[in-house]
């Protein structure tokens, strides 16, 4: 499946993480005002049903909060502090749930990829929460839909034929290329620690755009854009400059 998504050369992981609170509206002012066009958020699912913008299924590690997402209503976590953690400049930043967040990113003119958690949730009510915000919020810009849980991505392409998928591998599989025909995917995502330089020349060669994570150093993002890598995530999109 070809892709006609104008992809750059850096991806904003997370937002900015090593210069804002990850994955909070701040995060993402911020990228934009630094000039990236596409970030990168995760979203999991709470308490009440509402996906909502978070790496981890756990509070403590990024709000004052404690325990599981699943374990908290909407209105509970909308009490917590979401930006203290990363630098008290940050306090009061709050969790943005996935229709406010796709509504901020597109205010912005910042195209996304939307990274699903699934965690211990049902993957096929993950996929259809994310097409469902999706289609509420108005999103307008470019969206690239990825997940290590391919099931929820089969979910995803069965309920959205058009949605333009991609599948995310810590290592290029040595059957990659089926995974990405039945889940007619039009990126492939790896971890940039673990290429395998055949196989990602062979991934190119069927034509499949290479987005690698996450990458802080520029001799690395380099090294991958001269083996053909398309994009890179990254934490700090200073460095580039």
């Amino acid at each position: 499946m070809t892709t006609t998504l104008q992809l750059p050369r850096l991806i904003g992981h997370r937002g900015v993480k090593h210069l804002a609170p990850e994955n909070t509206l701040a995060s993402l002012s911020l990228a934009a005002k630094l000039g990236l066009s596409w970030v990168e958020i995760d979203v999991c699912e709470c308490g009440t049903g509402e996906l909502v913008v978070s790496h981890d299924d756990t509070l403590s590690r990024c709000s004052n909060g404690e325990g599981k997402l699943l374990d908290l209503s909407l209105a509970q976590l909308k009490q917590l502090d979401f930006g203290s953690w990363f630098d008290p400049k940050y306090q009061g930043q709050r969790i943005p749930t996935l229709v406010e967040a796709l509504r901020y990113i597109d205010s912005l003119k910042l195209s996304l990829n939307l990274e699903l958690k699934t965690y211990d949730c049902d993957p096929a009510y993950i996929a259809a929460q994310a097409l469902h915000a999706v289609k509420v919020s108005g999103f307008s810009q470019q969206l690239i839909i990825s997940s290590f849980c391919h099931e929820t991505l089969h979910y995803l392409r069965q309920f959205d034929q058009k949605i333009a998928i991609g599948a995310l591998f810590e290592i290029i599989p040595s059957g990659w290329q089926g995974i990405m025909e039945e889940l007619r995917a039009v990126t492939l995502h790896c971890n940039a620690d673990l290429i395998v330089e055949d196989r990602e020349q062979d991934v190119l060669e069927h034509g499949y755009p290479i987005l690698c994570y996450t990458v802080n150093d520029l001799a690395d993002a380099l090294k991958l854009w001269r083996l053909g890598v398309t994009s890179i995530f990254t934490d700090n999109p200073i460095i580039y400059n």
